[in-house]
C-alpha cells in the first residue's frame, strides 16, 4: 500500500478582498516511486519516477511544472501543466453551444475558441482537498452560470497509486474523476481531462521529448480546421500514415514526417526545430527563432480510442504507450474515455520561467500530453454523423446518470525487446 502524507500547507490572502485560501500538497510513495499531488487545480505537482535501465539509481521528476502550487495559482498556469482542465476540456467553437433548444455564451480564450473551460476553468480553482485511506481526494463545487456554462455542478478527483498489474518494476498512478449535477432543473455539459506534460528523461532535459518513442491503440482520429476545431469526420489511420501510431514511431521522426507533410515546412526548416534546444538559453520558441507561417507545428489532435466492449460498460483499455530507452522508463495509459488528445507541446514558448521547477525554461516539444476525454466540441443535440457522435460530451440532467471517467497511468520498465 502506498505511503500517504500532507506535505505542505500554506494559507495565502488572495484578491481585492484578501480571501483566505488554503493551499494543500500530498505525496505518495511507493515502490520507488513518489507523486505530489495537490489542491490548486487537483495537479499533479511532481512525479518522481526511477531510472530503470540498470546503468543509474537516479530518479528523474517526469512531468512539467513549477516551483510551488502557488506559483500555478499566481501565474494562471498559461500552458496548463498538470492540471485537471474543466467543466468542458478541450475546445468549444467560437464560445457557443446549443443544449435542449438554448443556446450558450462562453467567453473565447483561445482565438476563435473556447478553452478548457475558459478564463477561470477548475484548473485555475482552489480544490477541496482530504485523504481518505490510501488514496487523496479533491472536490469542487461550480456554480449554475459559472464561466457561462448552464446547471450546477459538483465533481470530484482521487488520485492514488498501486503496484502494478504485471507485476514487473514501477507502480501505477490512478486518477478517478466523478461529476455530479446539484441543480434541479437545468442540465450541464461535463468533460474532465488531466493536462499533465510527460518527459521520461527528466521535465528538464534538453533534448525534451526528442528521443521518446509512441504508440498508441488507436484505429482513427477526428481532423481538424485550422483552428484545431474537429470537422466532424473520423478518419482512419489507414488513410493518414503521417498520423498513425499503431505501430511504435520515435516521435523525431513523427514530427519530421509533419512537418514536410501537415505543416507545410521545408526540410530545412524542420531540421532548424532540432538543432535548437528544448530547454535552454538556445530555445526553440515557435514564431521567433523558427519563423513559418504554420508556426508551431506538432500533433494536438483527437484519436478515437479502441474499446473492446461497449463503452457503456465502463472497460479500461490501453491509450498509448510512451518509451525512454536511455531511462528505461515506460508509460502506458489506460482508460475508459472515448478520446484522447495528442498534444507534443508545440505551444510551450519559454514563459514563466522565474517560477518552474529547478529554473527550467520550456520550449517547443518540451513534454507530451495524452489527454483522456470525450471528444473536442462534441456538446450535441440531436443527430450527428455516426460515428463522431460515439465520442460525444457527457451531459448531465436531473434525474440521469452521474459522470464517470477514470485514468491509470502505469510507470514500468522497457522490456528489452522494445527499446528502439
Amino acid at each position: 500500500m502506498a505511503e500517504i502524507k500532507l506535505v505542505d500547507t500554506q494559507e495565502v490572502f488572495v484578491g481585492k478582498n484578501q480571501e483566505k485560501i488554503e493551499i494543500q500538497t500530498f505525496s505518495l510513495s511507493l515502490n520507488g516511486l513518489t507523486v505530489h499531488v495537490s489542491n490548486v487545480g487537483a495537479s499533479v505537482t511532481k512525479l518522481l519516477v526511477p531510472n530503470f535501465s540498470g546503468s543509474s539509481h537516479k530518479v528523474d521528476d517526469v512531468v512539467l511544472g513549477y516551483k510551488s502550487p502557488l506559483d500555478i495559482y499566481k501565474c494562471r498556469n498559461p500552458p496548463y501543466l498538470a492540471v485537471i482542465v474543466g467543466r468542458v476540456a478541450n475546445r468549444i467553437s467560437r464560445g457557443r453551444f446549443a443544449l435542449d433548444g438554448q443556446d450558450y455564451i462562453l467567453d473565447t480564450n483561445n482565438g476563435p475558441n473556447h478553452l478548457h473551460g475558459g478564463q477561470d476553468g477548475f484548473s485555475h480553482r482552489v480544490w477541496k482537498a482530504k485523504q481518505v485511506k490510501n488514496r487523496v481526494e479533491f472536490t469542487l463545487f461550480s456554480p449554475d452560470g459559472d464561466q457561462g456554462y448552464p446547471g450546477s455542478v459538483q465533481v470530484k478527483a482521487v488520485y492514488s497509486l498501486v503496484p502494478p498489474s504485471n507485476g514487473s518494476k514501477g507502480a501505477t498512478l490512478t486518477l478517478h474523476m466523478e461529476g455530479k449535477l446539484m441543480s434541479e432543473e437545468t442540465p450541464s455539459p461535463l468533460n474532465l481531462a488531466n493536462h499533465s506534460y510527460f518527459n521520461l528523461a527528466g521535465h528538464d532535459n534538453p533534448a525534451g521529448i526528442l528521443e521518446h518513442s509512441l504508440t498508441m491503440a488507436c484505429e482513427a482520429y477526428t481532423p481538424v480546421d485550422s483552428t484545431y476545431i474537429p470537422t466532424r469526420d473520423v478518419k482512419s489511420l489507414d488513410e493518414d500514415s503521417v498520423m498513425d501510431w499503431r505501430k511504435q514511431r520515435a516521435i523525431k521522426d513523427a514530427l519530421v514526417d509533419y512537418g514536410t507533410s501537415k505543416a507545410g515546412l521545408s526540410q530545412e526548416e524542420v531540421q532548424k526545430h532540432f538543432e535548437l534546444s528544448r530547454c535552454a538559453p538556445n530555445l526553440a520558441v515557435a514564431g521567433k527563432n523558427c519563423q513559418n507561417p504554420h508556426e508551431p507545428y506538432g500533433f494536438d489532435h483527437n484519436y478515437v480510442i479502441h474499446h473492446p466492449k461497449s463503452k457503456d460498460s465502463q472497460e479500461i483499455s490501453l491509450v498509448g504507450i510512451l518509451d525512454h530507452a536511455l531511462s528505461g522508463r515506460r508509460l502506458m495509459v489506460f482508460t475508459d474515455a472515448p478520446g484522447v488528445q495528442l498534444y507534443t507541446g508545440n505551444w510551450l514558448d519559454g514563459s514563466n520561467s522565474d517560477v518552474l521547477k529547478d529554473g527550467a525554461t520550456y520550449g517547443q516539444w518540451q513534454g507530451l500530453c495524452l489527454e483522456t476525454q470525450s471528444y473536442p466540441d462534441a456538446i450535441i443535440s440531436g443527430e450527428s454523423k455516426e460515428s463522431f457522435y460515439k465520442g460525444k460530451c457527457c451531459v448531465l440532467r436531473p434525474g440521469g446518470p452521474d459522470y464517470k471517467h477514470s485514468v491509470e497511468y502505469h510507470f514500468v520498465s522497457i522490456p528489452d525487446k522494445n527499446k528502439i
